[in-house]
């Protein structure tokens, strides 16, 4: 009848326990108690004998002690354990065996977790990899602090991958009783890292071909041009008819408009290249503005635009900077204007 109190299923670990116990050993077993299956209740069963005076055993007590809230909690963990994507092991710190292997690791090292519990590293991977492991355990011991390093680790036909491992131990009263290895696969992240690399890479190469094919063809375009601006100013010195004269202002126009656009061009080629210089000296900023404005005034001129200048006589100092750069953006307003 006392048998029955346990599920059948249940009845093996029952009865060994119980044959122990008679021989006037404790004995302990843990299983589903009574018809209490649907509800997932356990207990831990120690069956004590009691002795008469002359040490034999005469009775049996069995006290159950509810255990279920702790088996669903090892459970659980245990599930989320084996599903981390990410290979983990744990070893005793006394004998250096490991206690616990997830899938992730057994796939990672090429393990089946049963063989190796139990073993030590040198008895499951080979012996470079174990000294070099066993190296990063000690390393952790020696500071108590995470140890982070990098390795690859061959799996089989798929071949070398990256791995970051991360090496952890834990304390008790007395001292380092764990040492947790938690490894994540970097490969594909290494993988894009390098693609974008080369894409970075080539991305340069494009713009440096670029720039040089601009300042390239600024240059070709220059030489021709100045035999264009040339012959325009000599034709508009001599005696032309209206039509002849029409022409040659646009002639003129246009080539003035193609320098400043090939200027413009070559600027951002030096600015892409990094070779815009800005220099640093003296200059009388009122003598400055005053020569730009009488450069542009000729062009004014000939559109009958009227150039005034007006300068405050707190304008008219001598400062330091770059007054050929000052320069050419005073005589891009300008020119726009």
């Amino acid at each position: 009848n006392w048998r029955r109190i346990w599920p059948e299923e249940s009845r093996f670990s029952l009865d060994r326990a119980f044959n122990l116990a008679v021989t006037g050993q404790r004995a302990r077993f843990r299983a589903f108690l009574g018809e209490a299956r649907d509800r997932r209740a356990y207990c831990d069963t120690t069956i004590s004998p009691i002795h008469d005076r002359d040490g034999a055993a005469i009775r049996l007590l069995a006290t159950a002690r509810d255990v279920t809230r702790e088996v669903e909690t090892e459970a659980f963990l245990k599930t989320v354990i084996q599903l981390l994507p990410s290979p983990l092991t744990v070893k005793n710190v006394a004998d250096r065996r490991y206690v616990l292997i997830n899938r992730a690791a057994e796939d990672a090292f090429d393990v089946v977790a049963d063989d190796a519990l139990g073993k030590t590293t040198l008895e499951i991977l080979d012996q470079a990899t174990a000294e070099l492991v066993e190296g990063r355990e000690n390393e952790t011991l020696r500071t108590g602090e995470l140890h982070v390093s990098e390795h690859k680790v061959m799996r089989g036909s798929a071949g070398p991958r990256d791995f970051v491992t991360k090496i952890l131990a834990t304390y008790d009263d007395v001292g380092p009783r764990h040492l947790i290895t938690l490894g994540e696969d970097v490969t594909e992240q290494r993988a894009a890292a390098a693609s974008l690399q080369v894409a970075r890479d080539q991305a340069e190469q494009a713009s440096h071909a670029k720039t040089a094919f601009l300042a390239n063809m600024s240059h070709e375009i220059r030489t021709p041009l100045n035999g264009i601006v040339a012959g325009a100013d000599m034709l508009a010195k001599g005696e032309l008819t209206p039509k002849a004269r029409q022409l040659v202002d646009i002639i003129q126009t246009s080539s003035h408009s193609l320098e400043r656009l090939l200027s413009d061009i070559l600027d951002l080629v030096r600015i892409e290249a990094g070779q815009v210089v800005v220099e640093t000296g003296p200059f009388d900023l009122g003598d400055l503005a005053r020569s730009v404005a009488a450069l542009c005034a000729l062009r004014a001129d000939e559109k009958g635009v009227v150039v005034q200048i007006n300068i405050a006589p707190s304008a008219e100092v001598r400062v330091i900077g770059d007054s050929t750069r000052l320069r050419q953006v005073l005589i891009n307003l300008l020119s726009n204007a």
